[in-house]
């Protein structure tokens, strides 16, 4: 099994080192943006991607290396923003289906409504309803409109893959229209903040046929971490092709080092964030599963503030259950924190045990494509506070890191069965009960609600 890992660090800067990225970052960031335009607009058909690389290198005097690493990180844009349209789509259309639903249910109520208004048979009460359902279906009717015409503009935009990306965000780019009301003194000084947000990252693409997995930029471990050796674009080798300094990793540091050892493709990004710089390896992990579940799963059933554990042995029997209480809520940083410490303290258990971890096979995205402003507030607060995707991004990581294998299962109806079948008699809450089902079902033990 394997899986792509990103650890970051801050550098630690050598004044050599400052100078050169200060000054190379708006040279690489500007090939950037060139790439991406003749990607975007289409390289000539008798030219083709490697003739292309060639002339960029002969262009701007740079190695074959950076020119592909530029190539492959804007291909790579281009393809996330297709996709996001892709997804925005997807909703839209979702949209677009629970509103019709909801016209047709207007317009009959109108209409039942509409004879008696006519003939001034409605009370006080009545009139005002049918006030309320037609200004509703108007308002609806413009919605279904607008997603429609929007809908129609994705549509377009995703066959001729029309792409249109603001390099340093569009909203710090619309700023300097009102410079005082965004905190800018002045154009140069609103100019200035802009370019430090555009040119704000340099990414070097590895390789495993490369010495340390990439030819660029290559870390070593040493006494006191890692050595990190960056080589100078040509157009900046006359005092030496080389920088060094050392940098220091967290978290992951063993893993690094076997990645090195095995020659595994290492890629960095080098980014700045104010006046500090900052170094991200993505790597990949190859990971052994060592769990199954003959000898039994264990179970978890998701909630907004709590996780419901429950072990089971190689006959579907329980033969542990735990409460985990997440007290923090919300998508910020204590959240995530607190979450990623219950998940890897469950991992680490799984993995002691040998067993595998079963969950639901959540999927919120059309719920919450259907709610609108203001209907339903504490349900849609529900719906934004349920972070189940982080839940499930961090599980998934951690199981690949520690060989634990991750089953997801079919969510229909394991809260109902489990409060029928097993709460009671087993005087079990409803989450534990639909825990104890989530593990079974893992197992491919079959749990029917009676007829």
């Amino acid at each position: 099994m394997k899986r792509m890992y990103a650890v970051s660090t801050r550098l630690d800067m050598t004044d050599e080192l400052r100078r050169y990225l200060e000054d190379y970052i708006a040279f690489y960031n500007s090939i950037e943006r060139r790439v991406f335009y003749d990607i975007c607009h289409g390289i000539p058909s008798e030219m083709g991607m490697s003739r292309y690389i060639s002339h960029i290198c002969s262009s701007y005097g740079i190695l074959k290396r950076t020119a592909n690493s530029i190539r492959f990180d804007m291909q790579g844009r281009i393809n996330a923003y297709l996709e996001l349209k892709k997804t925005e789509l997807s909703q839209i259309s979702i949209k677009i289906q629970s509103i019709r639903k909801k016209i047709v249910k207007l317009e009959s109520c109108v209409s039942e409504f509409k004879p008696l208004a006519r003939n001034n048979t409605l009370d006080k009460k009545g009139l005002s309803e049918y006030k309320n359902m037609r200004s509703s279906l108007y308002y609806q009717k413009n919605r279904l409109n607008k997603l429609c015409q929007r809908k129609s503009v994705l549509e377009q935009q995703i066959k001729d893959k029309a792409v249109s990306l603001c390099f340093g965000t569009k909203k710090l780019f619309d700023a300097q229209n009102r410079l005082d009301g965004n905190g800018f003194r002045s154009h140069d000084g609103w100019l200035h903040i802009f370019q430090n947000r555009r040119d704000s990252g340099v990414f070097f693409l590895g390789s495993s046929d490369e010495s340390c997995g990439n030819q660029i930029l290559q870390i070593k471990p040493c006494e006191d971490g890692f050595l990190m050796q960056l080589r100078k674009d040509k157009p900046y080798e006359v005092d030496g092709k080389h920088l060094f300094t050392n940098i220091k990793f967290r978290y992951m540091e063993n893993e690094i080092i076997s990645a090195l050892g095995d020659n595994r493709p290492m890629t960095y990004r080098i980014s700045r964030k104010g006046r500090k710089w900052y170094l991200t390896v993505m790597f990949y992990i190859n990971t052994n599963i060592i769990t199954d579940s003959e000898s039994g799963v264990i179970g978890i059933d998701y909630n907004d503030g709590f996780m419901e554990l429950v072990e089971t042995d190689k006959s579907g029997n329980m033969v542990n259950a735990e409460h985990v209480s997440l007290e923090c809520h919300g998508a910020g940083s204590k959240a995530e924190s607190e979450i990623k410490e219950k998940i890897s303290r469950i991992v680490k258990m799984a993995s002691s045990k040998k067993k595998d971890i079963v969950i639901e096979d959540l999927d919120f995205k059309k719920k919450k494509a259907k709610q609108n402003k203001g209907e339903n507030a504490g349900y849609n607060r529900m719906l934004h506070l349920f972070d189940y995707h982080r839940y499930a991004f961090w599980l998934e990581n951690l199981c690949i890191k520690y060989g634990v294998r991750l089953t997801k299962v079919n969510p229909a109806y394991t809260s109902v069965i489990g409060k029928k079948k097993y709460s009671n008699s087993r005087k079990l809450t409803v989450h534990r009960a639909a825990a104890f089902v989530i593990a079974r079902r893992g197992q491919r033990f079959c749990d029917k609600l009676a007829a």
